[in-house]
């Protein structure tokens, strides 16, 4: 039988997984899965980030994260940090959970446990930003800063609507976004660019769309880019018509590029940086992969 550590963050999304919790813990111990169970309860900012740094990795057999993409993240990033391979269960508990959906990861019970029964492991690359770390995206320009100004009790009430309602109400001045980007890839020569949206991703989901980065991988070893390309309104329907066509990153209006490692200006007034939904800071970045990383828990298929 296993031990193992929870994570949780009691003020994540709707709140709908964390009552389930107690349920699972029990599942877990009466169907011999485990035989100890310690919890940790986040309160503020890093906290999850602080707990992974400090947990050594002979301590637990996994650690079972619950929250949104931000717990995630600040989960993944101090197992980054501190080169730990405790494997970590996700339990999508946010607003759009993003990371989780793209893994398929269970939330009704039988199959959490089931997960643990089989206990299916595989790596994940990790992105980084300067010294910032990300599971899934960086990202900057249009709509880019929304889950940053959408409040708590707004996501609670309205879940991921929140984030569409607040998108279209910022339409009007998202469409004017401008970043003049100087960029290289790998090292080369750098090239300049006017871009409404820059997405740097690990996975192929992004702000609850699926297939925005159609060959984005966790296990590849390679970090994809895409740009949206300075365009009016009418050139951006465009792209969106081709996205649910499947053939967006064929368009004239976007980059698309698979790299080990990008290099970014912003030549302009543009400056904020979002990572996994929070504040990343500024221009400019290197962003890199950290191939490997971190190791999940998944369902065998």
């Amino acid at each position: 039988m296993y031990c193992c550590l929870f994570i949780i963050n009691p003020s994540s999304g709707q709140n709908s997984f964390q009552e389930k919790l107690d349920s699972l813990i029990g599942k877990l111990v009466i169907g011999q899965l485990v035989n100890h169970v310690d919890t940790f309860f986040t309160k503020k900012h890093l906290d999850a980030f602080d707990k992974a740094m400090e947990v050594d990795d002979n301590q637990y057999d996994f650690i079972v994260v619950v929250g949104g993409d931000g717990t995630i993240n600040e989960v993944m990033s101090g197992m980054a940090a501190s080169n730990k391979k405790t494997p970590l269960l996700l339990l999508a508990a946010g607003t759009v959970n993003d990371f989780a959906n793209y893994l398929h990861l269970p939330t009704d019970i039988p199959s959490i446990c089931q997960v643990v029964k089989d206990f299916h492991v595989i790596p994940c690359d990790v992105g980084k930003v300067n010294d910032k770390y990300f599971m899934n995206v960086c990202a900057a320009g249009m709509f880019s800063g929304v889950s940053l100004t959408v409040g708590k009790e707004e996501k609670k009430l309205l879940g991921p609507l929140a984030y569409y309602i607040q998108g279209i109400l910022d339409f009007p001045t998202q469409i004017q976004t401008n970043m003049q980007l100087r960029i290289s890839f790998d090292k080369e020569d750098s090239f300049d660019c006017e871009a409404l949206l820059l997405l740097i991703t690990n996975t192929n989901r992004v702000g609850g769309f699926d297939a925005i980065v159609p060959q984005a991988s966790i296990q590849d070893g390679l970090l994809d880019v895409l740009i949206v390309k300075k365009c009016n309104i009418g050139e951006l329907a465009t792209i969106y018509k081709d996205y649910l066509l499947k053939k967006h990153e064929t368009s004239p209006y976007i980059i698309y590029k698979q790299v080990q490692s990008v290099d970014i200006e912003c030549l302009n007034e543009y400056g904020q940086i979002d990572i996994d939904g929070e504040d990343g800071g500024k221009f400019p970045i290197h962003i890199s992969l950290n191939q490997s990383q971190v190791h999940l828990l998944t369902p065998k298929q």
